[in-house]
């Protein structure tokens, strides 16, 4: 599994953030990358054939009418005081095409197997990982929103496949160039109780055409996706109330909250309320 992590300097990142968050992380890749990073399985068993992912975000340029989005939106609340800090973790997979080329006299020449003595190396969607950390002072966001555009470049790499020691064949992986927009905003509610509604929407960007002249297929359309694309959201100086088990004060806040495609749920132990994970 490979990650690429950038960072966006701002606030400074509590200690307790980043701990929740590395806890967090553990979930999220085992349920939501299960598929394309923890691929225990065998590429050519049936039940592998159709690969099926949570939280994937569609290029715009996809398709009307195919029951896909490009984009999701997660609103909630919460509790805070002077300084407060918004962190958020944006995590989504690349897919990545890998390719299967036997050496011949004249070079290497793509084939559908490459038989070797122990194994056989087929053709497979894989996953990269990417990482977007964003830091921001809770007063801008309530102030004038920030916004966060991420770029993930296109890239080719090659590996060689060894039998016996003998370079056989090698793997040609290829990825298509991504973009996408991370863009908060926030607002103090009416009340006694000085509650902020919280707003993340996550937008894929990527410029698609399909590669087959005018047909629209999806495995070339993931190609260009946020695949299982998720949140994790933290809090200095603040705390999120559950939108699940809400106080009772808080019930007519918790549903003007709009989420679409994705649900925050607190993450961490019973007493913990910084940091939520969004997928």
């Amino acid at each position: 599994m490979t990650a690429r992590t950038r960072s966006r300097t701002g606030a400074p990142r509590p200690a307790t953030v980043t701990e929740a968050f590395r806890a967090a992380t553990q979930v999220a890749d085992a349920v939501l990358f299960e598929g394309y990073v923890l691929y225990p399985y065998r590429a050519s068993a049936r039940k592998n054939q159709l690969r099926w992912q949570f939280g994937v975000l569609m290029p715009p340029g996809y398709g009307a009418g195919t029951g896909e989005h490009s984009a999701s939106r997660t609103e909630c609340l919460l509790d805070p005081r002077d300084g407060a800090t918004v962190h958020v973790r944006v995590r989504f997979l690349q897919a990545q095409r890998r390719d299967v080329e036997a050496r011949d006299a004249v070079g290497f020449q793509p084939v559908p197997v490459l038989s070797l003595s122990d194994r056989e190396v087929v053709a497979w969607d894989e996953g990269v990982v990417h990482e977007e950390e964003v830091d921001v002072d809770l007063a801008r966001v309530l102030a004038h929103g920030s916004e966060h555009v991420l770029t993930v470049p296109a890239g080719r790499d090659t590996e060689d496949v060894l039998d016996d020691g003998d370079v056989v064949g090698r793997l040609v992986r290829r990825r298509e160039e991504l973009r996408a927009r991370l863009s908060l905003s926030a607002e103090r509610l009416e009340g006694p109780y000085g509650v902020v509604r919280l707003r993340l929407d996550l937008a894929n960007l990527t410029a698609y055409r399909p590669s087959r002249g005018s047909d629209v297929d999806r495995a070339d359309a993931l190609r260009h996706a946020l695949v299982a694309a998720h949140l994790l959201v933290g809090l200095g100086d603040a705390a999120f109330l559950s939108l699940l088990e809400p106080p009772e004060w808080a019930r007519p806040a918790v549903e003007g909250c709009v989420n679409e495609h994705t649900w925050p749920v607190l993450v961490g132990a019973g007493d913990r309320h910084d940091v939520v994970l969004s997928s």
